[in-house]
């Protein structure tokens, strides 16, 4: 259900912008998308709707228009994120019309994946999104071929993708490379690439598991993952303590995920030497040693 909302909410943006379509997004339709987009409830997304949205020609009032107590129960802060949809909206129908894959991309990056929007934070959201556009680009690269000379007002490959959608086909649908693979092979794989996989394994085997390299992530000083993040405290240095417990908590996160995607049993593959052909005393391989010395 979310996937589909999801999509529902990035397709009925895209009629709102494209009039042209003649695709008149229903009431109920738009009220779901503001849900979503803007990060808010129903209830204040149907009021939302009522008030600004026209079905009969694609008109969106400005948050401005409302009554002073309707806005008070909107809210202004909802009303500042449907503002600045709203201008984004009028900005683009005014401008040269680009494919649906592009505009999809333009909106996400510039408006609704934006501080305080409903794909901020919302990584399921995110590969909703992913995965729409790269349906739609496919649709888009399978059809360019074939409308040579259909170049006219009247036609138009993102109109073409929703009368697809809503014959009930889905165009060029789009699944990772991992999910079409044997079931039955033996997959050889980096933990976290496993992890992103999302898929479980009867039998495990985690190579040199005394490797820093379970642990310790790249030397990134200038992209530095913490510091750079929107969380970090502006003017903290970050100190070898901070490192460690980063450390602790990725291994751990890795350990969890790997553990729950596991049915049966783990093996490790231990060598006295690592690569440097120095002794291997890495965070996960010291981990094993006290759970094993404690059930000694």
């Amino acid at each position: 259900v979310s996937w589909a909302r999801r999509c529902v909410t990035l397709l009925t943006l895209s009629a709102l912008a494209h009039p042209h379509w003649n695709i008149r997004p229903t009431k109920f339709d738009v009220a779901q998308a503001l849900m979503f987009a803007l990060n808010t409830d129903l209830i204040r997304a149907q009021l939302l709707t009522e008030i600004v949205y026209r079905q009969k020609d694609f008109r969106l009032s400005t948050f401005d228009e409302i009554k002073p107590d309707i806005q008070e129960r909107v809210t202004y802060a909802l009303g500042e994120r449907y503002t600045t949809l709203r201008n984004w909206i009028e900005e683009y129908r005014s401008s040269f019309p680009t494919p649906l894959d592009f505009f999809l991309r333009k909106l996400f990056g510039e408006v609704i994946s934006q501080n305080g929007f409903g794909f901020h934070t919302n990584l399921d959201a995110v590969r909703i999104a992913a995965s729409l556009i790269e349906s739609i680009k496919k649709f888009r690269n399978a059809m360019e071929p074939s409308i040579i000379g259909m170049d006219t007002p009247s036609f138009d490959l993102g109109r073409e993708y929703f009368a697809m959608l809503e014959d009930g086909v889905i165009a060029a649908q789009y699944l990772e490379s991992w999910r079409s693979e044997d079931k039955d092979a033996v997959l050889v794989a980096p933990a976290y690439s496993f992890l992103m996989m999302n898929r479980p394994a009867s039998i495990q085997f985690w190579l040199e598991p005394g490797s820093s390299g379970w642990s310790q992530r790249p030397s990134q000083p200038l992209t530095h993952p913490y510091v750079l993040s929107r969380h970090w405290v502006e003017g903290k240095l970050w100190m070898d303590s901070d490192e460690v417990e980063a450390e602790k908590t990725t291994l751990a996160r890795l350990v969890g995920g790997l553990l729950s995607r596991c049915r049966e049993k783990v093996y490790l593959a231990i060598s006295d030497l690592g690569e440097s052909g120095s002794e291997q005393r890495g965070s996960l391989l010291r981990a094993f040693q006290k759970v094993l010395q404690s059930q000694e």
